[in-house]
């Protein structure tokens, strides 16, 4: 369906949801953006607008004349400016997705952070590492308020709006990290803010990658390898700082923050509440009039739930965080306690998973693009292979590490535990992208922001599964930790087997 405005109807007239008006103007940019060009609208070259063909709820497909990208519409006596999501046209969206990508190294900082302090912190607060676990409670928190408001934010303040609060809420958390909180209960409750910061960053994210017009699998790999690369390198920098200046890790995330957010002050600066609501409405719409069971209104957190398609992504998120961070945080700690490691080598064989994550991240997008029908199929895939990777792990695990006297064999050992280390987090990078790709897919444009949103932030509750990993292994030992992720890997290629059986879609071609 197009529509043409005509003289007419421009200032009278209403599309779907909301009176507007295209007007003309020109677009200032600041000198950094190369002042691109952008062609002033008038009645004679005014664009057909197809709001049933939108990519994104970020962006509306609205070809101009000439070169002109921008669109410029008064929305409920607000001006909105369109654009589409073509990082190679509109530079402007290069310069959120960088900012967006520097945001994503502090979210994988963070989640390997505790892994890598918890012997520092166990000693430094006098506390059991079960209480040490306690800062993923806190975290998981924060991620739930973030999914559950996250649509409601996006209404009120705008896609820039959400991010900017994200922002702030990591500048905060990370600074007073960077002060070494004397009590542990003060260090612990930082991560709630961050985890409230990282969930926003998280879910918008997910959504402005997957619904780019070109490279979208390659760009979601970027944004998750550099997630992995921030994680990777977290290890060996702690370590470096050791337990006197440890605090001194908490700059570099906190150097992100600032960064990350001064770049999307300027790059979002037209993702209004008022364009939001616009681009939600129309798609809304839209989809009513193709399907007939759309919804314009407001969709409840529990309505969101009922969506077999969100229910289900929620769990294979909540699972695949549960083994990728449980395995970022109790690896190393399983070296040291259980094969006898000295701290500086068994560094570098956790950080050979968030390597192999990166790596994966990076590479097997295009490796999807090129020999697999789709995304659902390359996850397919991708998921034994994580799973033969545990399962190889789980039977050196069972393995005594040879002694110190036998510095040979013990080498070999090592080096024989880091290749599935670095296979495990290799396979396993792409499938929360992937899973992300696929759920856009599916689901109507007018709940992406909120149904990718409630999935992420329920999903990321699987955060918390390193937690009672500590309760279980304080219980059974840790020797068995490698046995619960093989069990965590098989659950997670169980539920992505049976989704297309359970998800509701008028897109069967996403799983063919």
């Amino acid at each position: 369906m197009s529509f043409t405005p005509t003289d007419e109807n421009i200032t009278t007239g209403e599309l779907k949801k909301g009176p507007f008006k295209v007007e003309e103007f020109e677009l200032s940019s600041p000198s950094w953006f190369n002042n691109q060009s952008v062609d002033s609208i008038d009645a004679a070259t005014r664009p057909n607008i197809d709001f049933e063909d939108n990519d994104s709820l970020l962006s509306s497909n609205t070809p101009t004349s000439g070169s002109g990208l921008y669109t410029k519409l008064i929305y409920e006596n607000q001006e909105i400016v369109l654009y589409p999501l073509d990082y190679k046209k509109v530079k402007l969206v290069l310069i959120q997705l960088i900012s967006c990508l520097i945001m994503f190294t502090i979210f994988g900082m963070n989640d390997q952070t505790t892994g890598s302090l918890m012997p520092i912190l166990t000693e430094y607060y006098h506390i059991t590492e079960t209480k040490v676990s306690l800062v993923f409670i806190f975290q998981v928190i924060g991620y739930t308020i973030a999914g559950i408001m996250n649509d409601k934010l996006h209404k009120k303040l705008g896609r820039r709006g959400v991010l900017l609060f994200a922002g702030v809420n990591s500048i905060v958390s990370t600074f007073l990290l960077t002060l070494k909180p004397k009590i542990f209960e003060v260090y612990a409750l930082c991560f709630f803010p961050l985890g409230v910061g990282l969930g926003l960053i998280d879910a918008t994210a997910n959504v402005l990658f997957g619904n780019l017009l070109s490279n979208k699998n390659q760009w979601l790999g970027t944004l998750h390898g550099l997630y992995g690369a921030a994680a990777m390198i977290t290890p060996p920098i702690v370590n470096f700082f050791g337990e006197a200046n440890w605090e001194k890790f908490f700059y570099l995330p906190f150097t992100s923050a600032v960064l990350g957010t001064i770049l999307i002050f300027f790059s979002f600066k037209y993702e209004t509440a008022a364009k939001y609501n616009y681009i939600l409405n129309n798609s809304a719409s839209s989809t009513s009039d193709d399907e007939g069971d759309g919804d314009s209104g407001e969709v409840g957190f529990f309505t969101l739930l009922k969506n077999k398609t969100i229910s289900l992504y929620a769990l294979y998120i909540f699972i695949y965080l549960g083994t990728e961070v449980g395995t970022g945080s109790w690896l190393f700690t399983y070296l040291l306690k259980i094969k006898n490691g000295a701290p500086r080598p068994m560094s570098f064989i956790m950080s050979s998973f968030w390597v192999g994550l990166t790596a994966g991240r990076l590479t097997l997008g295009t490796v999807t693009d090129k020999f697999f029908n789709n995304e659902y199929r390359a996850s397919l895939c991708y998921g034994w292979l994580t799973c033969i990777s545990y399962y190889v792990l789980t039977i050196i695990g069972f393995i005594p590490a040879p002694p110190v006297t036998s510095p040979f064999w013990r080498v070999l050992y090592f080096i024989s535990f880091s290749v599935p280390t670095f296979s495990a987090g290799y396979f396993i990078g792409p499938l929360f992208p992937n899973a992300s790709v696929v759920a856009l897919q599916i689901l109507p444009v007018n709940l992406h922001v909120s149904g990718v949103g409630t999935a992420i932030a329920l999903g990321s509750c699987g955060s918390i599964i390193p937690y009672f990993t500590g309760i279980f292994t304080s219980k059974f030992e840790l020797f068995w930790l490698m046995v619960l992720l093989s069990v965590f890997s098989t659950f997670l290629q169980v539920i992505w087997t049976l989704y297309p059986k359970i998800a509701k879609t008028n897109n069967p071609a996403a799983f063919s």
